[in-house]
């Protein structure tokens, strides 16, 4: 197995506690206490304030599984950054190349585009920017994609969500819920100071104004200075003119969102760029999400792999069960156990049939460009192994792949020939 750089206790605890220092002293920095503000905001503030800066960097230190967690993270990000260094050419090329395409997406809204429509449009070279970057981005994720689909979709999902994003108009009402979403956001965030910015509450009641700009009913300077001026209430921080909230029993869904417009507080952004900041940190949150989701289910072709078998068993009259976190050796066990790996790591079959390799995603290792992905590899043949114990008398497994495509399949080719 690929060493893993273990990191001292005291380092870990010191580096974790200067982290959360930082984001503690960001956080209090968004705060803006006003007369509103009451004592049990201040108590919360400080309450969080203090697991901040001493339970989260003891959590991080001492729990081990997270520990660990960590060093191997840390391990790999060291890998990846050497890998880069390594192939220093590659990474210049590539970069060079995104430059070409961002240049390129500029002179085509400016010499062309813009002729052919009449005017110049940011809006549009973003989206040219965008499409090439996209396009160029998953030309580069090609080799990886039948085996790191996550990867793929964190890629096209950021640039696409960005995309959507920088594109999108400044105001509300660009989908029917929007204004709802919004005040439920900046209600969840203004919870900890309890104060209400006016601009916030004006951005709101904008929504009017937004609806006959819309219908050519406002012009747009007229429209323009509307939003100026929720611009200028913001800067000024004005909080005279109370609104209210509406946080909502699905506080949760929210979370990102506030926690955006806290961090553009913190950050000392205007009203609109902390708009678009909180945007973006929810595309990038539930980017997160899917990623992990994606990479713990593999795909979709095991639920329904799953589902063929047991129709093919069904209608054969074949009985079976259905492996889960109650199937154990003591257990009543019939017919036939369709399963995956992990439900069966401490069971014992008479024959074990062991289907959808090619879920494995690290079925190869190119010494030169995936040191970091070795743990990953082992981990597979690792999982591999454990399946193969699970067998008393025989043992079979069904594959699309060969010596040639797998370096797994080569290894159980070889040492079954031995």
């Amino acid at each position: 197995m690929a060493e893993v750089k273990v990191i001292s206790k005291k380092k870990k605890l010191i580096a974790a506690f200067i982290i959360m220092l930082i984001l503690v002293f960001l956080f209090n920095r968004a705060m803006y206490w006003t007369e509103f503000s009451t004592w049990k905001n201040k108590v919360l503030v400080a309450v969080i304030s203090l697991a901040g800066v001493i339970v989260v960097p003891l959590f991080l230190t001492y729990v081990k599984s997270v520990s660990d967690y960590i060093d191997m993270f840390i391990s790999n990000k060291i890998k990846q950054i050497k890998a880069l260094k390594d192939n220093w050419e590659k990474v210049l090329l590539y970069t060079a190349l995104f430059v070409v395409i961002i240049v390129a997406a500029v002179l085509l809204e400016k010499l062309i585009l813009s002729r052919v429509y009449g005017g110049y449009s940011y809006l549009r070279m973003y989206f040219c920017m965008s499409t090439g970057i996209l396009i160029f981005a998953l030309v580069l994720c090609g080799k990886i994609a039948y085996k790191r689909v996550e990867v793929v979709f964190a890629v096209a999902a950021l640039i696409m969500g960005l995309t959507y994003i920088m594109v999108s108009p400044r105001h509300l009402l660009v989908t029917w819920d929007d204004e709802t979403h919004y005040l439920r956001s900046v209600s969840l965030a203004d919870v900890f100071d309890n104060t209400k910015f006016n601009a916030e509450g004006s951005f709101y009641d904008s929504q009017p104004a937004t609806y006959m700009y819309t219908q050519g009913d406002l012009t747009k300077e007229e429209f323009d200075a509307i939003l100026s001026n929720v611009e200028y209430e913001y800067s000024q921080k004005y909080t005279n003119n109370r609104f209210t909230s509406e946080v909502g029993k699905e506080f949760v869904a929210y979370i990102p969102a506030a926690v955006g417009i806290i961090m553009g507080k913190a950050l000392g952004l205007s009203f609109f760029q902390t708009f678009l900041f909180s945007k973006m940190v929810i595309l990038c949150t539930y980017v997160m999400l899917m990623y992990f989701a994606i990479k713990k289910l593999k795909n979709g072709k095991t639920i329904y792999f799953q589902y063929l078998l047991r129709k093919a068993l069904d209608d054969v009259s074949i009985p079976y069960i259905i492996g889960d976190d109650n199937l154990t050796k003591y257990g009543k066990r019939s017919g036939i156990t369709i399963s995956n790996l992990y439900f069966i790591k401490s069971l014992e079959y008479k024959a074990v049939v062991f289907c959808e390799l090619e879920m494995l995603y690290n079925q190869t290792i190119n010494e030169e460009n995936q040191d970091y992905q070795v743990n990953d590899f082992v981990g597979d043949l690792n999982k591999i192994y454990m399946v193969m114990n699970r067998a008393i008398e025989y043992l079979t497994f069904i594959t699309t792949f060969n010596e040639n495509s797998s370096e797994l399949i080569k290894i159980l080719v070889n040492s079954a020939n031995k």
